[in-house]
């Protein structure tokens, strides 16, 4: 599992060298990386907090860990709950492939994360409004697919919605409160 906070440490570090400004080990009083205690932390410019590599190592999993688990226990409800399931929601709404893709998709924003947390001015506000915007965004295919199969596609297109919003709000809400420290501690 901290193959995740592996990879977003390595994709920080691509993101700098890209732009020149070294490796993520690199320590300059007044650059975008400093230490803690020995800690990796990718600083921001503005706010409160900073984005804790060394805490993904742990966040990363245990958000991915906690969302699998929402969506597992929202899917077994519903099921409970929907009465007849139409055939295009059967094999989405009967397997693992919900709890699959959320795997990815959360190790996917743990990665994004860190690259916000290095990259952005106010890591923490950026982070939550890509999140939000892809959480609009996966909305989508649910509304699309209601629509084109009938009446009777509502409740589960709403049910795997009700999944996505669960993902993104074990999600945001560990990677942020988890994976930062208050700026306080850095000085």
């Amino acid at each position: 599992m901290t193959f995740v906070a592996a990879a977003a440490a390595l994709a920080v570090s691509a993101c700098r060298w890209v732009a020149g400004m070294g490796g993520i080990a690199a320590e300059s009083g007044r650059g975008a990386a400093g230490r803690l205690k020995g800690d990796m932390v990718v600083q921001a410019i503005t706010g409160g907090a900073t984005v804790s590599l060394r805490r993904l190592f742990w966040v990363g999993p245990a958000a991915l860990c906690a969302a699998v688990l929402a969506v597992a226990i929202i899917q077994r409800i519903a099921l409970a709950m929907i009465d007849s399931l139409p055939a295009p929601f059967r094999f989405p709404m009967t397997s693992i492939e919900p709890l699959v893709l959320i795997a990815l998709l959360v190790a996917g924003a743990v990665v994004v994360f860190a690259i916000v947390g290095d990259v952005a001015l106010n890591p923490i506000r950026t982070f939550k409004r890509i999140a939000l915007t892809v959480l609009l965004l996966s909305f989508i295919p649910n509304i699309f697919a209601a629509m084109s199969w009938g009446a009777g596609s509502w409740q589960p297109a709403i049910a795997l919605a009700v999944m996505h919003v669960a993902a993104w709000a074990v999600t945001v809400t560990m990677l942020t409160r988890f994976g930062t420290i208050q700026r306080d501690a850095l000085s």
